[in-house]
C-alpha cells in the first residue's frame, strides 16, 4: 500500500480532523446511551419499539416531536403536523392535490422516512406496510413517493397505538425483545454525570432543530 506525501500543514489538518471525528463519535455514543436510559423507563417508547424498524433512538425522537398524543384530535391532524399531508391548490371550482406540504416538524418527517427504510429491510413483521409500499411501486409510483406515503401510513398506525395503548399487531416478539435488551444494555452503561451532561447537550440540539418540547 502506498503512502501519502503530505506537507506539515496538511499532516496537521489531517490529524486535527481525525481527532475531531473520534471526539464526535465518542460524544454521539454518550448521547445514545443517555437516550437509552430514558427510553428504558418510557412505556410509550417500548410500545413503539414493537414496530420492526423502530429502535429506542427513533422511538424517543418520534415521541419527543409528537409530545402528548392527546393534543391531536385525529390522525389527520398529526399527519398535517408532520408535514405529510398533501398540498392543496384551487383550480376553478375544484381542488387539486399536490405533493406533501413539508410544513410542521421536519425532524418527525425525517425519522419516519428513516424508519420506513428500516422497515422495508426487516424480514419479519410489517406485512401491511410492505404490501402498501410494493402496491405503490407496482403502480409505477416513484420510490421516494412510495416511501413518503408509507411514512404517512406508519404515522397513522403510531397514532392508533399511542391513543389505544396497544403494541404493533404485526410485530415480531423476539425482535422486540432483542431491541429492549440492547436498549437496557446501553442504559446501564451510562452514569448520572453522563445523563446530566448530555441532557444539556440534547436541550441545545432541540433548540437548534426547532423542536417544540424541552428535554426533561
Amino acid at each position: 500500500m502506498g503512502s501519502l506525501d503530505l506537507s506539515d500543514s496538511e499532516k496537521f489538518l489531517l490529524a486535527s480532523s481525525i481527532e475531531e471525528l473520534v471526539f464526535l463519535t465518542e460524544k454521539a455514543s454518550e448521547v445514545q446511551r443517555t437516550i437509552a436510559f430514558h427510553a428504558e423507563g418510557n412505556g410509550e417508547a417500548k410500545l413503539l419499539m414493537t414496530i420492526p424498524g423502530i429502535d429506542y433512538y427513533s422511538a424517543m425522537t418520534i415521541l419527543g416531536e409528537i409530545g402528548d398524543i392527546a393534543r391531536f384530535s385525529s390522525p389527520k391532524k398529526l399527519v398535517s403536523y408532520a408535514g405529510l399531508a398533501p398540498r392543496m391548490r384551487e383550480s376553478g371550482n375544484s381542488s387539486i392535490k399536490g405533493g406533501i406540504s413539508k410544513e410542521g416538524s421536519s425532524v418527525l418527517r425525517w425519522i419516519l422516512v428513516s424508519a420506513v427504510h428500516s422497515i422495508l429491510r426487516c424480514r419479519k413483521g410489517n406485512g401491511r406496510l410492505k404490501k402498501f409500499y410494493l402496491h405503490l411501486i407496482r403502480r409505477r409510483k416513484p420510490k421516494q413517493v412510495a416511501v413518503v406515503a408509507t411514512a404517512k401510513k406508519l404515522l397513522r398506525i403510531i397514532y392508533a397505538m399511542l391513543t389505544e395503548g396497544e403494541k404493533y399487531r404485526e410485530g415480531d416478539d423476539l425482535l422486540a425483545y432483542r431491541k429492549i435488551r440492547r436498549m437496557r444494555s446501553a442504559a446501564t452503561s451510562v452514569t448520572p454525570k453522563d445523563i446530566s451532561k448530555n441532557l444539556e447537550r440534547l436541550r441545545g440540539k432541540v433548540d437548534i432543530l426547532g423542536g417544540g418540547y424541552a428535554v426533561k
